[in-house]
């Protein structure tokens, strides 16, 4: 692992050894070379060794490092959550996107309580990340169908009039309206749905343009609209280019069409959610 160049062969090799290696890899923690430190520090890890901790902190928190990303992953993986999370709550708030994403998924796994869930119609999930930095729409279109809000809870600004690009959609409020005012003209049928009123928040509204319009509100869900989730996120596109939301949004790749629908919430694990 000190010497030669697959570093990631030594790491395997040493973690199949087990606990009997932890002496001889306790001294590369001070190494000179950033590529050792960051091996050994990562292998004690997965041998259940959290002296490592502190040096895969150090690379977690400086982001042009080659290592920060696999050291956050690390840490979320192997660490316990105590010592985990602080290290993830302060990489989620970076303005680095990858860093970000990666700090989240991370968290996801821990179940930390910094992320809010909710299922929209068995459709789609919004996850709400309550952390600071700057606020972040982030659209998963490969893997499970997921609205990611970072710097929740993120509001709409108060004098608001958006449309979807084919005029479907309408979202209008006043400065002085306490609630938006949706509404949609159903591609199958002539009439308008709605208008129906909903708060300011983003993800009441996001709720609100996807939940469906026939639901049992004993179970304390509103209906909806009933949009598909490709439209709702083009529409979120269109309100942070329009500064309707005081939030970026970027989209993840895209996916194969069969790959979507294999992956729709009722169709995944607790893990892939």
């Amino acid at each position: 692992l000190a010497h030669e160049e697959n570093k990631e062969a030594a790491e395997w090799g040493l973690e199949a050894i087990g606990k009997s290696t932890l002496d001889s890899l306790a001294p590369l923690l001070s190494s000179a070379s950033e590529p050792v430190r960051f091996h050994a520090a990562r292998c004690m890890l997965n041998i259940g060794d959290e002296r490592a901790v502190t040096v895969l902190e150090q690379f977690c928190r400086t982001p042009d490092n080659p290592y920060c990303i696999p050291s956050l992953e690390a840490v979320g993986l192997a660490a316990r959550p105590r010592k985990a999370e602080p290290i993830l709550m302060r990489a989620v708030e970076s303005p680095d996107t990858e860093i970000r994403l990666m700090a989240y998924r991370q968290l996801n796994l821990l179940n930390s309580a910094s992320i809010s869930r909710h299922l929209v119609a068995d459709s789609f999930a919004i996850d709400q990340v309550f952390c600071g930095g700057p606020p972040m729409i982030y659209v998963f279109r490969k893997e499970v169908p997921k609205i990611v809000l970072f710097g929740s809870p993120i509001a709409c600004r108060p004098d608001i009039f958006i449309q979807s690009e084919d005029g479907s959609i309408t979202l209008n409020a006043k400065a002085e309206d306490k609630f938006l005012s949706i509404s949609r003209r159903h591609p199958a049928r002539p009439r308008l749905i709605g208008p129906i009123q909903v708060g300011r928040e983003l993800s009441m509204l996001i709720r609100a343009l996807g939940e469906s319009a026939a639901v049992d509100t004993r179970q304390g869900l509103l209906p909806g609209l009933s949009i598909p989730y490709h439209e709702i996120i083009a529409l979120l596109k269109i309100m942070a280019d329009h500064g309707a939301v005081q939030a970026a949004f970027l989209a993840g790749p895209m996916t194969e069409a069969g790959d979507f629908m294999e992956n729709l919430p009722e169709n995944s694990t607790p893990n892939d959610r």
